[in-house]
């Protein structure tokens, strides 16, 4: 998440997205509103996580904003630190300080009002449908003053207000959520967290119209898992499964993060995209960067994990390999499927010759 924010506003929504900057809006403007009505400095809205038993502030507005409000914005607050917050929580009550009084106590007190140039401080809790939504503040830093019975109706009644602005910027972050996860489920495989076998086809083919492009090398790993229909009918294929899982994971390990694209291919066999990377050589394999130097990590990784297999059965041990293929564009192909054929073609050669072994394409 960003922050929206200007010279008197700040909040923590993201700016990037339409909807969001409009919720932004409609807190900017209701938080000004709460602020002028109440006739305080300065209004901050605190959005209640009863899963944390914490409060987050999720919008300020004052007169004069500091830095430090603004770093005060998406801040957790847990209620056990600061009984004041979470008597207005519990207790569903509004809650009054003033600096002036020489009997204030608790963390909100004459030190903390003194650090914020708080005067006076006034916090009603934000209900909706009998639900604690959080935490309306209001602060005065301009003149002494208290709020009587009539402040105190007023900032009940504009927590209501509140309610609505915050029920819909959690009902927004539901969305996000839900949505990152709709996202997530249609790119991945649901069994090793990798990309799946069309999402792979996608950016195989983004990756190589752009090296083409832009002249770059991009090189492609393909694995398969050695004598895996074994594994299945020894053990069973949740045992298989818990297999293919950790083979995921070791993918994952092994290349790099947010550059490389490791993906199950489908069944047993697996694939890496390797933008910007040549063949290379596996010399000094444990630090090159070269396709081939990746594709031995992966294979040695592989016959060396310890995987979630059961005892041994006719002489099948715990651990399992991986025959691996690499090709390269422009070195071996012209385009994505190309490329794709001659990194399968070595893969089936790894398996010729042997298996638990890399195999760079040949020409010819």
């Amino acid at each position: 998440m960003t922050a929206h924010n200007d010279k008197h506003f700040h909040a923590l929504i993201d700016e990037d997205d339409g909807d969001s900057r409009l919720l932004a809006e409609t807190l900017k403007a209701l938080t000004q509103q709460i602020a002028r009505t109440v006739d305080c400095s300065e209004c901050c809205i605190y959005e209640y996580l009863p899963e944390r038993r914490a409060l987050r502030a999720q919008a300020i507005w004052s007169h004069e904003l500091t830095d430090r409000d603004r770093a005060w914005v998406g801040r957790l607050h847990d209620l056990a630190m600061i009984p004041d917050f979470a008597q207005v929580v519990t207790r569903r009550t509004v809650l009054a300080t003033y600096a002036e009084d020489e009997d204030v106590t608790g963390v909100v007190g004459p030190e903390s009002m003194a650090y914020w140039g708080e005067l006076a401080a006034i916090w009603a809790p934000i209900v909706a449908n009998d639900e604690v939504l959080g935490v309306l503040e209001l602060t005065e830093k301009r003149a002494p003053r208290r709020f009587g019975d009539a402040d105190k109706l007023l900032v009940r009644q504009t927590a209501d207000l509140a309610a609505l602005a915050l029920r819909n910027a959690q009902l927004y972050s539901q969305l996000q959520e839900q949505k990152k996860t709709i996202e997530r489920q249609a790119t991945t495989d649901g069994l090793t967290g990798l990309y799946n076998h069309r999402h792979f086809f996608e950016r195989l083919r983004a990756e190589a119209v752009r090296a083409r492009r832009y002249g770059f090398a991009l090189s492609l790993i393909m694995l398969d898992l050695d004598d895996f229909k074994r594994v299945n009918d020894l053990h069973g294929h949740p045992a298989g499964d818990r297999v293919l899982s950790t083979v995921g994971d070791i993918l994952r390990a092994q290349v790099r993060e947010d550059v490389d694209a490791p993906a199950r291919y489908g069944g047993e066999e697996f694939a890496v995209i390797l933008p910007h990377t040549g063949p290379l050589s596996a010399e000094h394999a444990e630090t090159a960067n070269g396709a081939q130097a990746t594709a031995e990590r992966i294979r040695r990784a592989i016959a060396e994990a310890e995987l979630p297999l059961p005892v041994p059965v006719d002489g099948l041990p715990r651990h399992i390999t991986a025959s691996v293929g690499v090709a390269t564009l422009p070195a071996h192909a012209v385009d994505a499927d190309d490329l794709l054929s001659k990194a399968d073609r070595a893969l089936y050669k790894a398996k010729e010759r042997g298996k638990d072994r890399v195999e760079v394409y040949i020409p010819g």
